[in-house]
């Protein structure tokens, strides 16, 4: 970090971004970021900069290769799914990040007397109040419960740009 004087305040910038494009699904960009920094570190003759820079580019081809791509638009998304019985229930989380699934969470929890509304609700609040980041999109299996006091908290915490819902195909022809 800067503060203890091991890389420049400019470097660490650039780490950051590249991370934060890392974690956002933006691998393909990234890779060809560092692919053009090769190629120019290479031209100038600086070898030992574009062996570190192809080791990095593999590395990050490496990460993007085990990422499943599951929609084509490149969208960052959550999609939330609910499955219950009167003793317990768990939430399904899948995040897409510029179309590559990043990651899924389920969340167990002990069943309550609440209607489903009500459980997709508490559960969405409870999960992006905390987040320090909010998709364009949530789709939802169920419709939450006062979707349009949902809708205008996230945006009250994570600005305008904050996610629409929608409700899944699936869901919507049943």
């Amino acid at each position: 970090a800067p503060c203890c004087l091991e890389v420049s305040s400019e470097t660490y910038r650039e780490i950051v971004k590249e991370v934060m494009m890392l974690l956002r699904g933006r691998t393909p960009e990234l890779i060809r970021s560092v692919r053009s920094e090769m190629l120019e570190a290479s031209e100038n003759q600086e070898y030992e900069t574009a062996a570190v820079l192809r080791d990095k580019m593999i590395a990050l081809e490496s990460v993007s290769q085990k990422q499943v791509a599951v929609s084509s638009d490149f969208k960052d998304r959550d999609v939330i799914a609910l499955a219950c019985n009167s003793e317990c229930g768990v939430f399904t989380l899948l995040s897409v990040r510029g179309g590559h699934l990043q990651g899924t969470r389920h969340f167990d929890f002990k069943e309550t007397l609440a209607q489903d509304s009500e459980l997709m609700e508490s559960f969405i609040r409870q999960y992006y109040e905390k987040a320090h980041f909010i998709p364009s999109e949530i789709i939802v299996q169920i419709i939450p419960e006062h979707i349009d006091l949902l809708e205008a908290r996230l945006k009250e915490l994570h600005g305008e740009k904050s996610a629409s819902f929608r409700i899944s195909a699936e869901k919507r022809q049943n």
